[in-house]
């Protein structure tokens, strides 16, 4: 019977949750944490330094590109040796039109021509402008009363022009 108790208390002995490590296996496991720290580290500094890298090739091809297309402007307005136009409208409202130095302006002023005078109502008595023409007769007519005088036979009310 004492044999049993000595197993029943050896039974109910727990188990170490985690595995005990030596002096070496812990000195080794630290070794390998701060391993991979570093890596980390120089991992993140290694990724910082190719962004700036990129960022500045993208700057420099953008000022490159923005260089090449000044100098082709330049060329293709200095260098052509057409004589050419410009014409500019504001949001302000300013409209400027400018040649190249040397070109004559080839086009002659016109004056505004005044607009036809307008053409009044036919019926006698009636001074309104002109809105629709009689249908029958095809004189000037402003309403539909005096459509009405215009598309009657009388020759006294109506005034030919």
């Amino acid at each position: 019977m004492l044999g049993e108790k000595d197993e029943a208390k050896e039974s109910l002995m727990q188990l170490p949750m985690y595995p005990e490590r030596t002096e070496e296996e812990n000195e080794e496991f630290e070794r390998k944490r701060k391993l991979r720290a570093t890596k980390r580290k120089q991992q993140m500094v290694q990724q910082i330094e190719d962004t700036k890298t990129q960022t500045v090739e993208k700057l420099l091809t953008k000022t490159q590109k923005f260089a090449k297309k000044e100098k082709e402007t330049k060329q293709t307005s200095e260098g052509d040796g057409k004589p050419h136009a410009r014409y500019t409208d504001n949001a302000n409202g300013n409209i400027t039109l400018s040649f190249t130095d040397g070109v004559d302006f080839q086009f002659k002023a016109l004056k505004a021509r005044e607009p036809p005078a307008a053409i009044l109502c036919s019926v006698s008595g009636c001074s309104n402008p002109k809105k629709y023409a009689c249908a029958s007769s095809k004189l000037p007519v402003c309403s539909l009363q005096c459509y009405k005088v215009a598309n009657s036979n009388s020759d006294q009310e109506i005034i030919t022009t």
